[in-house]
């Protein structure tokens, strides 16, 4: 939490979640066009949370590359955790993602669309953050 607050002055953020693709080979099956991500590669899609420092905490996915971070983050064990309520963070705590998470979860999103200099400098902060 510290670390986060050292760097740009947010607090109590625990630590950071966002979804990676790794580059594949084309699979050689029926399917791989599930492969395909978002910029027309093939990849295997990731979520990974990590700690200030930028060490991992957590690791989920090995799913193809077409689904989407908040799918995977829905399948994944701190998804529904979070999602249920089962989640145990420090008292007042959060996790900071991007605009792919629900800021009805205790993960802190930018703000959609900042309609002023206040927001948009919240959004700055929260970028170079993550």
């Amino acid at each position: 939490m510290e670390t986060f607050r050292q760097r740009q002055g947010l607090r109590n953020i625990i630590n950071a979640i966002d979804g990676t693709h790794i580059p594949i080979i084309l699979p050689a099956n029926d399917e791989w066009n599930a492969y395909v991500n978002r910029k027309g590669w093939h990849s295997i899609v990731f979520q990974c949370i990590v700690d200030g420092h930028g060490n991992f905490c957590n690791v989920y996915g090995g799913l193809p590359g077409s689904v989407h971070d908040s799918r995977v983050f829905r399948k994944s064990q701190i998804g529904q955790d979070l999602i249920n309520g089962m989640a145990r963070f420090p008292p007042n705590c959060v996790l900071i993602g991007d605009l792919g998470y629900s800021s009805r979860l205790p993960i802190l999103v930018p703000a959609r669309n900042p309609q002023d200099e206040e927001g948009a400098h919240f959004d700055n902060i929260h970028s170079s953050t993550r």
